[in-house]
């Protein structure tokens, strides 16, 4: 594993992230369009419940229960396939022979999820201690002000948690192992560097949702405009898709750095084989 003491190259990394998709666009556009298509028959399910309960005045929420639900399920289950195909793409160049789409769901996507749920409960006993606390200072006017600083003091722990478990949870698409102290010595020293690397990569898209929501009006006047406009659902669940499959290429990349990982255009090794690890890669 890497030592840590590689520092993330935050601009760099994203001018990278650009590189990669606009040279593998198709490849990429392949990948994420079962998430796409099933993004927008969700969103079909969400809008056609909530038309219901306003014709019906049944707010009851009953109807869709079981739909919304298995929804949930499928929505998860593409999510991890987009991942794990996306970094394998990212950084092997290929995802393998699988369907015509480049996914599919096994060992692998299951191993994400079990980690992923992993750093979830270590993040809910780590939140405990704050939750305890909260708990403590509620009925106490003194004690009530440091409640402001609550919200800050989870925000930080969570981005420390998410930053620094980044290349655990990741590990599994490329069929190698990385226990919890590998990951923590990988992104030793750059845990702001990998937050900085989100946060940027997101500030387009959130100053863009910003001035729609500026242009439209209040926030019902919002949710009015999803409701009745099918073509504005395609376009927010066409930018939410993108910008996911850029986060995702962000995470291989930021990977690629911290983690000694394969070369591009490597020979992609078997579900229950690990490749070898080589010299660190490093960004253009």
């Amino acid at each position: 594993m890497s030592n840590g003491k590689s520092k993330l190259p935050v601009i760099a990394t994203l001018s990278a992230v650009v590189q990669r998709i606009s040279k593998n666009v198709t490849s990429y556009g392949l990948l994420a369009l079962p998430t796409f298509f099933f993004s927008l028959l969700s969103y079909y399910v969400q809008i056609s419940h909530v038309n219901y309960s306003i014709e019906s005045g049944d707010y009851s929420r009953t109807r869709f229960d079981l739909v919304t639900f298995a929804s949930q399920i499928v929505g998860i289950v593409l999510y991890v396939m987009l991942f794990a195909n996306i970094v394998r793409r990212t950084l092997l160049g290929s995802v393998g022979p699988r369907n015509i789409f480049g996914l599919g769901w096994g060992w692998r996507e299951f191993r994400i999820v079990g980690r992923y749920l992993l750093v979830l409960i270590v993040l809910l006993l780590l939140l405990a201690p704050v939750i305890v606390l909260v708990i403590s200072m509620t009925g106490d006017k003194e004690k009530s002000l440091w409640l402001a600083f609550i919200p800050l003091a989870t925000l930080a722990l969570v981005v420390f948690v998410s930053c620094r478990t980044l290349t655990y949870v990741t590990a599994p698409s490329l069929d190698t192992r990385m226990s919890f102290g590998d990951a923590f010595d990988s992104t030793k020293g750059n845990v702001l560097r990998i937050f900085a690397s989100f946060l940027l990569l997101m500030l387009p898209y959130l100053i863009a949702w910003a001035i729609f929501v500026a242009i439209v009006g209040s926030p019902i006047e919002v949710a009015l405009l999803v409701t009745n406009s099918f073509l504005v659902v395609i376009v927010l669940n066409f930018v939410s898709v993108t910008m996911t499959v850029f986060s995702m290429v962000l995470v291989a990349l930021i990977y690629e750095h911290l983690v000694p990982a394969p070369t591009t255009g490597q020979e992609l090794p078997g579900s229950e084989t690990s490749w070898i690890p080589v010299s660190p890669a490093r960004l253009p």
